[in-house]
């Protein structure tokens, strides 16, 4: 259980070329909370055994803080920015897949400046999060998700719908927000700033903009107002390798029940695949090079339904199904385990010793790579297979 303690927090921005003499800048008192976790863990027998030791007993103190804070620097201004401070201590050497022994991160969830031109027109500018859904496993409409730079050590449970939202992190751009009498509007731009040369290396190593700005997308939402009990949302965002269109919506079937319903569909694969034909290669003792890929021109959907249940003492239960069609198949699961039983030393069976010593640098990488792109996959929030339904309950009593 996470010990947290509210903080005070005041952050001062200065924006000489918006604020009067007569108009004073004013703060809002911040939010924010701390805590300490020991984490231990005990391995067992896996497939995992690359060049070193996978994972090993360990035990793990974990510290971090997260803090938000608001200004008003004159009457139509607004700066907004969030952030979060972790680190992670091991008392042993990590494994080879556990991370470092002292990892530290530091991440801006947000920073932008919001200007108001009318009390209906919001438009912000900087580092920015748009997000919409309904479901706690799994939103399809969420289009705009970041591949998340969390350590391997030790990883920051939120209390919230969403368990990743401490690291949920934004990227720069400009946004704008209309509140009209149908519904509210939202539009995004967030260009790309770099290239990622680093996507065959795990995104805890990757840069804040090779995270957050590596494509170009243009982002589009409607939520229409006309209905009293739901509220039905459509989206879109289109990019240079990622084309999406999405529909929710979620509303109460009683006083107690509420029903949600996501769905999109998209031009793009989302992560990397594993070629099943350059896996089954390797399993052959092939030199495929790299046996990922991403298919921009592939068409995929995704379907997920939830109930939520909220009884006289505020304890929520619920139900969750996802679905989606760019998921391994059965046949593409066992050859996926196979690849990774076979590279992490299955290759030696039946082999001279000298050989099997001479090639075991070569599926070393191979391993490593399995490994990374596997860890790449789930930090952008993606499910790897095609069915999942997920249960949980949560309180609410304070």
């Amino acid at each position: 259980m996470n010990n947290r303690l509210s903080l005070t927090v005041c952050a001062v921005l200065i924006a000489h070329g918006y604020m009067s003499s007569a108009h004073a800048m004013s703060c809002n008192s911040g939010r924010g909370y701390v805590g300490t976790e020991g984490i231990g863990v005990l391995k067992s027998q896996g497939l995992w055994r690359p060049n070193g030791e996978a994972f090993r007993d360990n035990v793990t103190i974990n510290t971090y803080a997260a803090a938000s804070g608001s200004c008003m620097l004159a009457d139509n201004l607004k700066a907004t920015a969030s952030g979060v401070l972790q680190y992670a201590s091991s008392v042993r050497e990590p494994g080879v897949l556990d991370g470092k022994q002292n990892s530290v991160l530091a991440i801006v969830n947000e920073a932008y400046l919001t200007y108001t031109p009318s009390e209906k027109v919001f438009i912000d500018i900087g580092k920015i999060k748009r997000s919409n859904g309904f479901m706690f496993s799994m939103n399809p409409l969420d289009l705009l998700r970041n591949t998340s730079g969390k350590l391997r050590a030790a990883t920051v449970n939120a209390d919230s719908n969403n368990p990743d939202s401490f690291y949920d992190e934004g990227s720069i751009g400009i946004g704008g927000t209309v509140y009209a009498d149908a519904g509210t509007f939202e539009l995004a731009a967030l260009p790309r700033l770099t290239t990622n040369d680093s996507f065959r290396e795990s995104a805890e190593k990757w840069s804040m903009l090779e995270r957050t700005n590596s494509t170009n997308r243009l982002y589009g939402a409607f939520t229409t107002s006309r209905f009293s009990d739901f509220n039905p949302t459509v989206n879109m965002v289109a990019g240079s390798s990622y084309n999406a269109l999405g529909f929710g919506v979620s509303g109460y079937v009683n006083d107690n029940l509420i029903l949600s319903m996501e769905s999109s569909a998209a031009r793009g694969e989302r992560w990397r695949h594993l070629n099943m034909e350059a896996a089954s290669a390797v399993q052959q003792y092939g030199n495929v090079g790299d046996p990922f890929g991403q298919d921009s021109r592939r068409l995929v959907a995704n379907l997920a339904v939830g109930l939520r249940y909220t009884d006289s003492n505020r304890t929520e239960y619920g139900i969750e199904y996802f679905g989606q069609t760019e998921g391994y198949s059965r046949s593409e699961w066992r050859n996926y385990f196979k690849t990774v039983g076979f590279v992490n030393g299955g290759f030696a069976a039946g082999l001279p010793a000298g050989v099997a010593s001479s090639l075991a640098p070569l599926y070393g990488q191979y391993a490593n790579l399995l490994a990374v792109e596997t860890d790449n996959a789930n930090r952008g929030n993606n499910f790897l297979g095609k069915h999942y339904v997920t249960l949980f309950a949560s309180s609410k009593t304070e």
